[in-house]
């Protein structure tokens, strides 16, 4: 009885401090990275993974990942609203050096071979990106918001989102 409520307690306590990490990362969070963390509205935590609303105009995502060597590095996703939402990525080590910046394409959404008027259509292109709280997973969307009814129709047979996995190093496309 005395093991299992040790290691009950010490699975609780494992919990709390990975929770508690989080937190301490984006407060360590240099001000050369993010403004204004002190005003933050958090809007999720989880053992890995924040999302917080820094401003009305900037809400941003913070997510633990195990690295191929085993390390952990924090990707961080900004997205700005303006008024369509337009993120960036970035991945960091745990000291808050860029390890990679990945960006995304109209091409890494939509298939022009297969709707060659949508890269038309779309393009210039603001596209947002989301972290998944309960996986290491990002899903990417390319908005419409500049588009006529008649064109939105156009398109209606395209997928306009993608989801991309966390390999250990960058975000690849599921298939």
């Amino acid at each position: 009885m005395y093991k299992i409520l040790l290691f009950s307690l010490s699975l609780a306590f494992a919990v709390v401090s990975a929770k508690a990490d989080i937190k301490s990362d984006f407060m360590s969070m240099p001000d050369t990275i993010l403004v204004n963390k002190a005003k933050a509205n958090i809007i999720k935590d989880t053992a890995d993974y924040l999302q917080a609303e820094i401003s009305s105009a900037l809400t941003i995502e913070m997510k633990k990942l195990r690295q191929e060597n085993g390390d952990s590095c924090i990707c961080l996703v900004k997205t700005y609203k303006s008024p369509e939402e337009h993120s960036t990525l970035i991945i960091y080590s745990k000291n808050w050096n860029v390890i990679h910046k990945q960006d995304f394409s109209l091409e890494d959404i939509v298939d022009s071979v297969k709707c060659p008027r949508a890269n038309m259509l779309l393009n210039p292109s603001l596209i947002s990106a989301h972290l998944s709280p309960s996986s290491d997973t990002l899903t990417i969307r390319v908005s419409d918001f500049m588009l006529t009814d008649e064109e939105k129709k156009e398109l209606e047979d395209i997928t306009l989102y993608k989801t991309f996995t966390w390999n250990g190093k960058v975000f690849s496309k599921v298939e």
